[in-house]
């Protein structure tokens, strides 16, 4: 073969190999982004920029090939040439990258013409200059990146005493949060934000992302939660934030983390803490199935930390109003998803205190949503409206087939007599906004036509800047006058360290469960508030509702409080999906036999309702 032939099948193989990289890594970068809107959590084996370095360098080698098997090695023959050619190749191409190789070897044999045609050998000759410039661009990107890599590492490393936070994802929610362990007044030690899995990509999001989390002072690391350090350093908090998309992927990352700390003594203690962000009935039960042992395990279920945030800090009962002696609470609740169930079960335990009757209007553009929450509540729908002497009463009323954006809906708001606060769930902030305006205006009509009370209006409104707007002053119009429209829900308080740990509602409960259990092991009990969130669920609620009981009943007959504090378990219990069946116990069926009337029960079991009088 002539050396002619032999430069230009070196040329095209090579021209080849380059463009199959650069396609190949064309493709797989477009196909990261269509899985990542899939599953954000799985990455393929190989990123585009290596795909693409490994084809580059293939493509150098095949270049340099005939080189070194014309000139250099004349003396060899057979495969030990062809050995010794590549070998020679690929070391050249080394050289390229720290910008040493040398471009006199291909300049000499190609500027014979006697050997190589001067056509060829131009063309050969500019796309290896393209080659040696373009090497040590691709090096510096790799020590760029590699550097970047290591400053992350060493800036993690050069805070040995502060306390850690590291979050699972670089996303909306946890930025949130990042912001508010930072500029949290009330904790005065030294703080590091680390966010793991972090891939700096082209998209306008993720870059201002990752352009928040750089003006926090965050770390960003590329690697998975699971594979980082967790700081060998004694007495520091460490806390961990599983807070992706990905509901499943937090669960495998959780299990994985208390293992690996429970199995590490240092790790082994309260001071460090796992929140797992995630709301199905099945991650709670994986969460109580694996021995965590000292370390702190907390599962944030988002729709009933707003439950709870809501019944706190916007009172159902501040708004009753007197109809002959007797307080009513009347409350509308439009739009039963996952939080409008919640809530409207939550108002069924929370109300039941001496002096008041409670209704809800429960609207829903579905045909039959109250088959849905007797899914998962049967008790709660069979005792509804029923009013049976030691059981709790309430009555809700279903408006279904009802859409907010058609006039049916005012008709119905206009119907009710009274409705003394309303909350709007529909699952969508401008619907939401929308129907709350549309509610505020019905309210007003009716105000004028038929003297009616114009409730508070409560939307779910999820937006920052929204909800920041609506902060000055609230909702007003052209004349300044205010719309009594409230916006709650905001991913503010979603996701700020109160709402998230709750250290002080979680202080109140464990008070009331050491109360009801005051019987036994006080070492026990702590222990399986601490494992359970059974119980830090059940005597928070208590704890709820009795710091609205010590603010609105006074002197109170303490055997009527008794009945009262029954009466708001067993609400309690149903809306968890609890049913009195028979005389025993058992909590995987969910049969309780002490929902019953508080007349039924033993005297022993009346005189564990006599819950706290205070919270001190």
């Amino acid at each position: 073969m002539t050396l002619t032939l032999f430069c230009i099948l070196s040329l095209i193989i090579s021209v080849l190999v380059l463009a199959t990289a650069i396609t190949l890594s064309v493709l797989l970068h477009r196909a990261e982004l269509v899985k990542e809107n899939f599953d954000s959590r799985k990455r393929f084996f190989l990123a585009p920029f290596h795909v693409f370095l490994i084809g580059f360098f293939i493509a150098a080698v095949v270049l340099f090939y005939p080189v070194y098997y014309t000139d250099f090695l004349e003396s060899d023959q057979g495969f030990v040439k062809v050995i010794k050619s590549v070998l020679l190749s690929i070391h050249n191409v080394l050289r390229l990258f720290v910008l040493d190789g040398e471009f006199d070897n291909i300049r000499d044999l190609l500027s014979d013409s006697t050997r190589v045609e001067s056509s060829v050998g131009a063309v050969y000759t500019i796309y290896a200059a393209i080659i040696y410039i373009a090497a040590p661009a691709l090096t510096a990107g790799v020590v760029l990146s590699f550097f970047k890599g290591a400053s992350a590492f060493i800036k993690f490393s050069l805070y040995p005493r502060s306390d850690i936070y590291i979050l699972s994802e670089l996303n909306e929610k946890s930025i949130i949060l990042a912001q508010d362990i930072l500029t949290n007044k009330s904790n005065k030690r030294k703080r590091l934000v680390v966010f793991t899995d972090v891939f700096e990509k082209d998209e306008e999001s993720n870059f201002e992302l990752v352009s928040q989390a750089k003006r926090l002072g965050a770390i960003c690391m590329r690697k998975d939660i699971v594979e980082i350090g967790l700081k060998r350093t004694n007495n520091i908090y460490r806390k961990i934030y599983l807070i992706g998309e990905d509901e499943d992927e937090n669960i495998k990352q959780a299990l994985t983390l208390i293992e690996r700390c429970r199995n590490t003594p240092r790790y082994n203690t309260n001071k460090t803490q796992i929140y797992v962000f995630a709301n199905s009935v099945e991650s709670e039960v994986l969460l109580n199935s694996i021995d965590n042992g000292a370390v702190k395990v907390r599962r944030i279920n988002e729709n009933n930390n707003l439950i709870i945030h809501t019944l706190k800090n916007y009172s159902i009962f501040d708004d009753a109003c007197t109809v002959n002696g007797q307080k009513e609470i009347s409350v509308a609740v439009v739009g039963l998803g996952a939080y409008g169930i919640e809530l409207l079960k939550a108002i069924c335990w929370c109300g039941q205190m001496p002096g008041y009757n409670i209704t809800i209007h429960a609207f829903d553009k579905e045909s039959d949503v109250q088959a849905k929450i007797k899914n998962v509540a049967p008790e709660l729908i069979k005792y509804n409206g029923k009013e049976i002497k030691g059981e709790p009463y309430y009555k809700i009323v279903f408006h279904n087939d009802i859409d907010v954006e058609s006039y049916e809906f005012q008709e119905k708001l206009s119907e009710i007599s009274l409705i003394s606060s309303a909350f709007v769930t529909l699952g969508d902030d401008e619907l939401n906004i929308e129907t709350a305006m549309k509610m505020r205006v019905q309210f007003g009509r009716d105000a004028i036509s038929a003297g009616k009370h114009i409730p508070p209006i409560y939307a779910v409104v999820y937006s920052m800047s929204k909800t920041q707007a609506a902060s000055h002053g609230g909702i007003k119009n052209m004349c300044d006058e205010d719309y009594g429209i409230s916006f709650i829900g905001s991913i503010q308080s979603r996701y700020s360290i109160e709402s998230i740990e709750r250290n002080e509602l979680e202080s109140e409960g464990l008070s009331c469960h050491l109360h009801w259990v005051s019987h036994v092991d006080e070492a026990d009990a702590i222990g399986k508030y601490n494992k359970y969130e059974y119980y830090r669920r059940s005597s928070i609620a208590e704890a709820i509702y009795l710091m609205f009981r010590e603010k609105l009943i006074q002197n109170a007959d303490p055997e009527l409080l008794k009945e009262y504090e029954h009466k708001r378990w067993s609400a309690y219990m149903r809306s968890e999906g609890y049913i009195g069946l028979g005389d025993k116990k058992d909590y995987i069926a969910k049969t309780h036999p002490l929902l019953i009337p508080y007349q039924s029960l033993s005297p022993e079991e009346q005189n564990k309702d006599a819950i706290k009088t205070n919270r001190n």
